[in-house]
């Protein structure tokens, strides 16, 4: 196969191949074959004997993960995003196919490729696998080279494929008779930007930091004090901001510990601080970046998550402005870029944004109206104002002649205007390295002088009167004395000698580009700001950044969950010496698509890998987020007892009553016991309505007490499974888009890094044989238990959980042991709840029609009775066994429904469960026969009687049941 030749060759390092160009070449079978890799990909290691084999060991489960992408993209052709195209231009014919396409854009909503994008071109908009192949169809899988935004609804894209375009009505560059479409698939970007740091023999990388990672001894301090040798950090008093800065002991230690291995060489090439959830990550990674900033050091902040990188540079912002000591913030030195869509920046943030800085440092730019003609004009106004006056009146003799003063005043109110926004510009956006502290020193002085000239020239006494200060010959400083005794005109002569002697100064002095080249001006904020925010992928970008200071260190936010190969692009960046890694491996580690990467270990983290090493750990031990009961489990489990709660949480302040009744207290277990757990339409993931019905009922009474105490709470609704998700979404957000209850419903990994008063978790699982499957990982249990503030309600199926052999099973334990435990059916609410959904629950059951699962044909046997088994419901899976009237024939699980019921379709029955057994009774005849108890029987409890109508039934299906879908 095309995919296993070429991989084979990109890992013995002969020639390297493209990642694009390889991925694009291989068949449909290839990408949908799951086993492709599996015999190439190999465990990573801990440990490397070079850095060769270091970079290498990601080469084949990234293909893989790129491979797992793909097949993702098209087995869900039918949701994904696609565009329209109508023409096509062949431009240049090699190993490749190079095309120009052109789209119409009808709205800002519609799908436009970017750069990286893997695309599939057909002349149908295809919804499934079956569409792209059937009758000899022909299709190309492209990858999106370039992409060109004009002001036309018509754009245009560069795409290159592995073989030629050929469909009917393509007429070779003029707009098609019959449009055909791209359907996108997944993005190469990231993924070649790693492929191209796993070179080892490429120029643009610096691997002199990874080979002390994979070299160096891992040095562990002989002690926990903190350092005070912070090196060449003198420009600020270190211990003084930080003793000021609301810092703990724990925090204090972290930053002191980080600059001071960064100082020494010898020591760890790698710091990690490890902050478990509301332990203060963010704050104190912004202490250190502070220190950073003040004393010069070219630092580079990294974090997943454009969400995450905005988080840790907002909080950065609002830092420097709390020690701003004048309104005029320098923000020269701190820059953010990354997708602006995805960074969803407000104006604060926007100030520190590449793009905006260079669309703003473009009007200083430019050679006709940039700083040097703000100079040069302003000089020649203030040195011959009296012959610029007569040349005016020269070229306007037939107009009504204007006096000087009121010239003066006109032409010096516009030049200031924009002189004062050019250099406020520059006093804000341009970094210190390049603006020096005498330039920033003499352009505030010199804004002051003119505003002061302003000023002057603007009182009622000087009409008619200072035009003799442009004339040094004839200047007469006695008679313009005002009543409180300043001379304005000496005042208005100092104004513009200063301000000529300043302006020539600057005119020397200011080193800046002149240019209205975008690129130019790009490359220049890249160069020479002091902190850079942006994502490891994006930091790609600064490999290209030529001559530019290096940064001496590198700071990963949020590092645990980030692959290590990911960590790498910025890891490599020419000049680095120290990195310091922020996270907590006991969260949510990075996505893999791919359970052969999977279990490679390719979705570890440099944090995860060297904390397994033994690599000293700066731990953040005091946690100032969650209520001691709910942080008392987590605790306990996942950290061995050692955080602290803080002075906050323990307070009686910490303390909330959202809801009467212990059941809500701060931490509670709310045991629904008759969950019906089931897959959703598309049977990739799970939901239980039953749990949907508690969740909404919880929310409605949180909702009806809030009005009546008028206080406002915001509300987390946590799922494992996505249908779920949806599920309570569909119930929730029509009731609660407005009002004192602010919810948000998302998955566990949607919570990662957020935190809400109240969070309800949902479970989702319920079943016989207590399996939870993917719940069971513990980083997952973990996040989902630290998100809560004041009170965290978890719902589930005790019985399930406690047999799962998982985390899930110590919960339920605990809970019992606090005294945490509560049954649902003991308080009336929700019990009704419960009651009302199994209700409707049997109702939609009662129609097969809904539902088309039938079992095998059954020879009819002699047997007066007949057993049903295995009734799938789409709101829950009724699994029972019945013997219905003395008629029929009796049935093994596997088998066809139909007869013995299809007489007796409009017949109605009641469900109970008596001494674990469960009878039915028909309406006419009160007679019940006993029949063993199912899963399902089990979990509805003896208080619940629930009517179901019998199910109608086509005698003349044959289908057999489909088998369970797997779990998403």
């Amino acid at each position: 196969m095309k995919g296993k030749k070429k991989s084979k060759g990109a890992t013995q390092g002969e020639k390297r191949i493209d990642l694009g160009k390889l991925v694009i070449s291989w068949p449909l079978e290839d990408i949908l074959n799951e086993n492709l890799f599996i015999d190439k990909v190999g465990k990573i290691s801990s440990t490397f004997s070079c850095a060769e084999s270091y970079l290498k060991s990601f080469e084949v489960p990234l293909m893989e993960e790129v491979r797992a992408d793909m097949s993702a993209g098209l087995n869900s052709l039918s949701s994904q995003p696609s565009i329209t195209m109508h023409s096509i231009k062949h431009l240049k014919k090699s190993v490749e196919y190079t095309y120009k396409i052109g789209m119409p854009v009808r709205s800002a909503k519609d799908y436009i490729p970017i750069f990286g994008d893997v695309i599939i071109i057909s002349d149908i908009r295809a919804k499934r696998i079956s569409d792209l192949t059937n009758n000899g169809r022909s299709f190309n899988i492209a990858l999106v080279t370039a992409v060109m935004h004009g002001g036309t609804p018509w754009q245009c894209c560069y795409i290159y494929a592995s073989k030629q375009v050929e469909f009917a009505g393509y007429n070779r560059g003029t707009r098609n008779t019959k449009p055909f479409y791209g359907l996108y698939l997944s993005n190469m970007t990231t993924y070649s930007r790693i492929w191209s740091c796993l070179d080892y023999k490429s120029r643009q990388t610096d691997q002199n930091l990874i080979k002390k990672v994979i070299y160096g001894s891992l040095v562990a301090r002989t002690n926990d004090a903190p350092s005070s040798d912070v090196g060449e950090i003198t420009r600020i008093d270190t211990m003084s901001y930080l003793a000021s800065s609301n810092l703990n002991q724990s925090q204090t230690t972290a930053v002191l510990n980080c600059v001071s291995e960064m100082q020494h060489q010898n020591r760890n090439p790698v710091s990690l601080i490890w902050g478990p959830p509301g332990t203060g990550k963010t704050k104190t990674t912004t202490s250190l970046l502070w220190l950073m900033l003040e004393s010069g050091h070219r630092t580079l902040t990294c974090a997943p998550t454009n969400t995450a990188v905005k988080e840790v540079a907002s909080r950065l912002l609002k830092l420097v402005k709390q020690n701003s000591s004048d309104g005029n913030l320098a923000l020269g030195d701190i820059l953010i870029f990354g997708n602006k869509n995805r960074l969803c920046l407000d104006h604060d943030m926007e100030e520190i944004f590449l793009d905006y800085r260079v669309e703003e440092l473009l009007k200083c730019f430019s050679p006709r109206s940039g700083w040097k003609h703000h100079l040069s004009s302003m000089a020649e106004f203030l040195q011959s104002c009296h012959s610029l006056y007569a040349t005016s009146l020269g070229t306007a003799r037939q107009r009504r002649k204007m006096s000087f003063t009121k010239f003066l005043r006109t032409r010096f109110d516009i030049l200031h205007k924009e002189f004062a926004t050019c250099f406020r510009i520059f006093l804000r956006h341009v970094s210190r390295s390049c603006l020096s502290e005498a330039d920033s020193s003499s352009i505030n002085r010199l804004l002051a002088l003119l505003n002061e000239f302003k000023n002057i020239i603007q009182r009622k006494e000087v009409d008619g009167r200072i035009r003799d200060i442009f004339l040094p010959d004839q200047i007469d400083f006695g008679s313009s004395t005002t009543k409180n005794g300043t001379n304005y005109k000496r005042e208005a002569f100092r104004c513009k000698s200063d301000s000529i002697a300043i302006i020539n100064s600057l005119k020397r002095s200011l080193k800046l580009p002149i240019t209205s080249e975008m690129v130019r001006v790009k490359y220049f904020c890249l160069k020479n700001s002091c902190l850079i925010f942006c994502t490891p992928s994006s930091s790609f970008k600064m490999y290209k950044v030529k001559k530019a200071k290096p940064f001496k260190l590198l700071v990963i936010d949020e590092a645990a969950q980030l692959k290590e190969c990911e960590s790498l692009i910025p890891l490599q960046l020419r000049g680095l010496k120290h990195a310091v890694l922020v996270g907590d491996e006991c969260q949510l580690p990075a996505l893999v698509k791919s359970k052969v990467s999977a279990d490679a270990l390719f979705g570890r983290s440099l944090f995860e890998r060297l904390s397994s090493l033994g690599h000293e750990k700066n731990l953040l031990n005091v946690q100032y987020r969650m209520h001691p009961c709910i942080s008392m489990f987590p605790n306990i489990s996942f950290y061995e007892n050692k955080l602290l709660n803080g002075p906050n949480v323990i307070q009686k302040e910490h303390e909330r009553e959202y809801l009467p009744g212990k059941l809500f207290g701060p931490y509670s277990f709310i045991d629904i016991g008759a969950g019906i757990e089931d897959f959703d339409d598309a049977s990739y993931s799970r939901k239980n309505m039953v749990e949907v019905a508690v969740v909404v009922q919880i929310l409605e009474s949180l909702k009806k007490e809030c009005l009546t105490q008028k206080k406002e709470v915001s509300v987390g609704v946590i799922c494992p499974y996505s249908a779920q998700v949806v599920a309570i979404q569909d119930k929730v957000l029509r009731i609660f888009d407005k009002g004192p209850v602010a919810v948000r419903i998302s998955s566990v990994d949607g919570f990662q890094g957020s935190e809400e008063d109240i969070i309800i978790l949902s479970t989702v699982r319920s079943n016989h044989s207590g399996s939870v499957g993917f719940i069971a990982d513990s980083q997952r249990t973990n996040v989902a238990l630290t998100r809560a503030r004041y009170c965290l309600w978890m719902v589930g199926d005790a019985v399930t959980l406690s047999k799962s052999g998982s985390i899930w099973g110590e919960l339920v334990k605990d809970a019992k042991a606090r005294h945490c435990f509560f049954r649902a059916k003991k308080d009336k609410v929700l019990s009704k709840a419960i009651f009302s959904c199994l209700g409707k629950i049997g109702k939609l059951n009662s129609v097969a029609k809904n539902d088309s699962v039938h079992h095998p044909m059954k020879k009819k046997s002699k047997s007066k009775h007949s057993q049903a088994t295995d009734l799938c419901g789409r709101f829950g899976q009724l699994n029972f066994e019945v013997n219905v009237d003395g008629s029929g024939s009796k049935l093994r699980d596997d088998e066809n429904t139909t007869k013995g019921l299809r007489k007796k379709n409009k017949r109605k029955f009641f469900y109970r469960k008596v001494d674990q057994k469960l009878h039915i009774s028909k309406e006419v005849d009160n007679s019940a026969i006993d029949t063993p108890s199912t899963s399902l029987v089990e979990n509805i409890d003896s208080d619940f009687i629930v009517e179901f109508e019998s199910l109608k039934v086509d005698a003349g299906s044959d289908s057999s049941a489909s088998s369970a879908p797997k779990e998403s």
